[in-house]
């Protein structure tokens, strides 16, 4: 290390100008950089129901849909002002780019009984007549096909559903579907306009993630900068840190639009995470350059610093590296994925500024003044003497009581749950939430619910196995509004005098077939050669455990009912929303393992024995456990964000158990008995533990100021966890070394 140390120095100008240069060059692309909030896009191409799920809504557009709800609370919706405005949206909607249908009261199918026959046409004529609004508001509450779906119970309230292309720029139509509605609420402020779905979500998960990167960066920033200059007490301590994370912050975000890698709401994070994270090298590499200041050749001392310095803040360094890496083997979703790699990256580029481009700018300042040595002196000294007493004299009860509190929180993972619904990623306020609400509660939902039906749909018995599924689905908690042509159907048997029922013969279907050919309905409920048709359902936003009971019943229906003549397939949201519940934690828990895993091989090579591998890694197992029981107590679910703390917490955490077990040996190396290498190591090494563990934190809470809730709950947890985890290095590590009179030191015997 002291030749690369050397070479630092010696080639500092040129290894400054390097890194300037490479700062330019990925500042450019990072400008490139777009945002791709598409929930869908991030799951794998091969899952079997993402496949169906693609391949039904590029056939029949019935995937992305947004549904928007109008609400008059003191009249009925069947107003002459009320159709006007159900008219003037329906319209207005259907021309916006992108959007291939649009179905309301206004444009949709009503199927009557005429002297002569059948007549097909519109709902509502082009003139409507005030007197006959009564009548027309109880002849759509009496069609089930109109009741709870375009016309609550009540009257008052009505949905529009936009159907959006499959190939349009979804966030684009979303946009111009909001302007269009804020128009509408300062037009008509007696109405109270809703809108929800995945178009809808997705514009919002954008917006959120351009705002909290042009918030939360400058946030990080200063709260950060006001930290270090606490602790570190100069200028250098305070610019420093802050210019190689936001060297590798650019470095990072640079190489994901160097490669055409998209932000995602997650990965939209990193440069804040990378500034609670990579801060930490510097400030071990400065705070060393401190400890070793004497008054002689700067140059010599940075070359000294880096030397003994170096290797622990590389290994340190590369645990977090590998905690990030471990995100990516067998991952469910790209979104991940593409965190890990990048945060992983990140990381990377930030511990080689700081022993390389840090060292190289320190070595052209002068050294710090005495008086800045000593300042801050007494409380941080006062802090860790207590914790060094406490590990000395207290140590069993510090193990009994950590033994307890492992325990007690422990009980708190029974309470944890997961939660991957979209729409809660948003805050209890947002008008999603608010709009979610009211559409759950008035017309049952929004998420889709879609069955694949492969027969001969002229047959009766497929009618009837279509009906049977249909009466099934009503029965399940949450789900609501099925429809598919065997409505339609009944509806024309009716209007021909044979009652509202399936007609019993094959020719009588194909004749009443022949009667709806060309309506635009049908384009949604089956093919062209009546081969395939689709049976349609919502579902309410609900907890995951309800979509997993929910897909199963269906799939095991499915299953059960699917014959020679007749194939179900099942596909939708709370489908999709189960399956990737499964696979999350699934990679949750090899995530963790892996990280553990390769941490652990890591911290072997680093301390160079199993034996202080396995000492330092059981604080870091502890303070896991601790975090995840909390948030089980503290009804945080498992999301997008809150899973990726297992690997983040197993890669950051154990720096502080490195540099503990790391000084504390330098120490029995050095001559010092047990207590007083104990000593000796909180002084030192514990000095740089704390600032870290302050640095870092500080750095996480930023998050707790985003949009997503996701990421406020990361942000806060992952506060919680590096306290606990410094707690664990800086007590409860030393209390066990001591308790258990553990022999970190090869030279020495017990």
């Amino acid at each position: 290390m002291n030749r690369i140390a050397e070479f630092i120095v010696k080639k500092r100008l040129a290894i400054i100008t390097a890194g300037v240069a490479i700062t330019l060059i990925l500042g450019y692309f990072s400008t490139k950089l777009t945002i791709n909030s598409n929930f869908m896009s991030y799951l794998p191409d091969d899952d079997r129901k993402v496949m169906l799920f693609e391949r039904t809504d590029s056939l029949y557009a019935t995937g992305n849909i947004i549904v928007i709800g109008m609400s008059n609370t003191e009249n009925t919706i069947i107003t002459p002002e009320g159709i006007s405005v159900i008219r003037q949206v329906t319209d207005s909607i259907s021309e916006i780019e992108g959007v291939e249908k649009v179905t309301g009261l206004a444009n949709v199918i009503d199927i009557r009984h005429r002297n002569d026959g059948v007549e097909i046409g519109r709902l509502m004529d082009e003139e409507i007549i005030s007197d006959s609004l009564p009548s027309l508001q109880s002849y759509i509450l009496n069609k089930e096909m109109y009741r709870g779906r375009l016309l609550s119970e009540d009257g008052r309230s009505t949905t529009i559903i936009v159907f959006v292309g499959t190939a349009a720029d979804k966030e684009k139509a979303a946009r111009e579907v909001n302007d269009l509605l804020d128009e509408v609420r300062r037009s008509h402020p007696e109405l109270t306009v809703y809108c929800d779905g995945l178009p809808m979500q997705q514009q919002s998960l954008t917006e959120s993630t351009e705002k909290d990167l042009i918030r939360l960066v400058p946030l990080v920033c200063l709260l950060i900068a006001l930290i270090l200059a606490l602790t570190l007490h100069s200028l250098r301590g305070i610019f420093l840190p802050l210019l190689s994370v936001a060297m590798g912050s650019i470095w990072s975000m640079g190489a994901m639009g160097l490669f055409h890698v998209q932000l995602s709401p997650i990965s939209g994070s990193i440069p804040v995470v990378l500034f609670a994270v990579g801060s930490a090298y510097t400030i071990h590499v400065l705070n060393f350059f401190k400890l070793l200041e004497n008054g002689e050749n700067h140059k010599e001392i940075v070359v000294r610093g880096i030397t003994i310095i170096g290797v622990p803040v590389m290994l340190a360094g590369l645990t977090t590296i590998v905690g990030f890496l471990s995100f990516i083997p067998g991952t469910y979703l790209s979104i991940i994925r593409d965190f890990g790699i990048f945060m992983a990256l990140g990381t990377f580029f930030c511990l080689l500024l700081s022993l390389t481009f840090i060292p190289a700018v320190e070595s052209y300042l002068p050294p710090l003044k005495h008086q800045e040595k000593k300042q801050k002196k007494h409380v941080l000294s006062d802090i860790l003497q207590w914790l060094a007493g406490v590990s000395i004299h207290r140590n069993k009860m510090v193990l009994y009581c950590a033994g307890g509190l492992i325990l007690l929180m422990g009980a708190g993972l029974f309470r944890l749950k997961s939660n991957i619904d979209v729409l809660y990623y948003f805050p209890e306020k947002h008008p999603l939430r608010q709009s979610a609400a009211f559409l759950n509660r008035e017309f049952g939902g929004t998420l889709p619910i879609q069955i694949k039906v492969t027969a001969d749909l002229t047959r009766p018995e497929t009618l009837a196995a279509m009906q049977d599924f249909e009466d099934f689905l009503s029965g399940l908690p949450h789900v609501h509004n099925p429809q598919s042509v065997t409505e339609l159907i009944k509806e024309m048997n009716q209007a021909m005098g044979e009652g509202k029922q399936i007609p019993d013969t094959q020719e009588k279907i194909q004749n009443l077939w022949f009667l709806l050919e060309g309506e635009p309905v049908m384009e949604q409920l089956c093919n062209t050669d009546k081969s395939e048709g689709m049976i349609h359902a919502t579902m309410c936003n609900a907890p995951t455990g309800d979509y997993h009971a929910v897909s199963r019943k269906i799939d095991e229906y499915a299953a059960a009912h699917s014959s020679g003549t007749v194939q179900f397939e099942t596909t939708g949201l709370p489908s999709i929303y189960s399956n990737f519940d499964y696979n999350l934690m699934q990679n949750l828990f090899w995530s963790l393992l892996l990280a553990c895993i390769l941490v652990f091989i890591c911290m072997t090579f680093l301390v160079k024995s199993l034996k202080s591998a396995l000492v330092g890694f059981v604080p870091l197992m502890s303070a896991i456990l601790f975090i995840f029981g909390l948030m089980g107590y503290l009804g945080i679910a498992l999301n997008l964000a809150t899973v990726l703390i297992a690997g983040v917490a197993v890669g950051i955490g154990v720096d502080y158990s490195i540099h503990f077990i790391s000084g504390y040996r330098n120490a029995l190396v050095s001559g010092k008995e047990c207590n007083e290498a104990v000593i000796q190591t909180l002084q030192t090494s514990g000095k740089g533990i704390l600032f870290n563990v302050t640095a870092v934190a500080f750095g996480f809470l930023v998050l707790v100021f985003a949009d997503l809730v996701p990421l406020k709950e990361f942000g806060l947890i992952m506060f919680a966890t590096m306290f606990v985890s410094g707690l664990a290095a800086t007590l409860l590590l030393p209390s066990m070394i001591l308790c258990f009179h553990i022999n970190l030191n090869k030279t020495q015997k017990q």
